[in-house]
């Protein structure tokens, strides 16, 4: 049983000193791809950023900097894609949200306000959040309550624990609420259209053609045929493009 414990432990710690090896190069890739952008050498930054992105780093300043250097190469749907990235993670952030609409602006597209993060893809990852806390919150106060029930916290006042059981009933109905919510609510899947793309009216390349988007568009994917998605953009028109042309979000 020891050995099998000390397995378990040595697995552990081995695991442990390769992710933390792994977010150590990410972070010095990231450094690293910061140094290129103010040496103006856009395309390495883009490689390097890129392979600190396959090494598991994602965080909003990843992003933003990806962001940036593909605006710089003319990759407006890929500078678009970053900035829509970082901004699910972090939504307010006013650096993402700027330069977001700056490239719309350049590329003659709608921009977006701010308002519109709370599509139902972010919804989503919000009542996530939300519900994590909540249980939290709900565990926290259940501990409290178990340990007053056995005579540890005796010194707690009434008024504390009455606040303590309301938070704690509280938590039960926000839990309640958002657990039915994310299971109706079905995920929307978003893309960003990595080029000018023609629309058509099927998923072939001999159908006709129904209209044609720029490069940078932002696109629901309603469902996916072989090669092909038929998507809806924010007109509300919808048709079939190849896959190769879009990247989800």
């Amino acid at each position: 049983m020891i050995r099998l414990i000390a397995g378990y432990l040595f697995v552990a710690i081995l695991c442990s000193c390769g992710l933390s090896a792994a977010a150590a190069e990410s972070r010095d890739e990231l450094e690293e791809g910061k140094i290129f952008i103010q040496k103006k050498q856009y395309q390495q930054a883009v490689v390097t950023l890129e392979a600190a992105l396959q090494h598991g780093l994602h965080t909003p300043g990843l992003y933003y900097n990806l962001g940036n250097a593909c605006f710089e190469t003319r990759k407006i749907g890929k500078a678009i894609l970053y900035y829509e990235r970082g901004l699910i993670i972090s939504p307010f952030n006013a650096m993402l949200l700027n330069n977001r609409d700056f490239v719309l602006k350049q590329a003659s597209l709608k921009t977006r306000s701010s308002v519109a993060i709370f599509d139902r893809l972010d919804l989503r990852k919000m009542a996530d959040r939300m519900l994590f806390v909540s249980l939290v919150i709900l565990l926290i106060c259940s501990g409290i309550y178990l340990l007053w029930s056995i005579g540890v916290l005796r010194s707690f006042s009434q008024r504390i624990l009455k606040i303590f059981r309301y938070s704690f009933r509280f938590s039960i109905l926000i839990c309640l609420v958002l657990s039915i919510f994310l299971w109706i609510a079905q995920p929307a899947d978003y893309a960003i259209l990595m080029h000018r793309s023609v629309i058509r009216t099927g998923p072939a390349a001999q159908a006709n053609v129904a209209f044609e988007l720029k490069e940078g568009e932002r696109v629901e994917i309603l469902k996916s045929y072989g090669k092909w998605n038929k998507i809806k953009n924010r007109d509300g028109q919808s048709g079939w493009v190849a896959n190769v042309a879009v990247e989800k979000l």
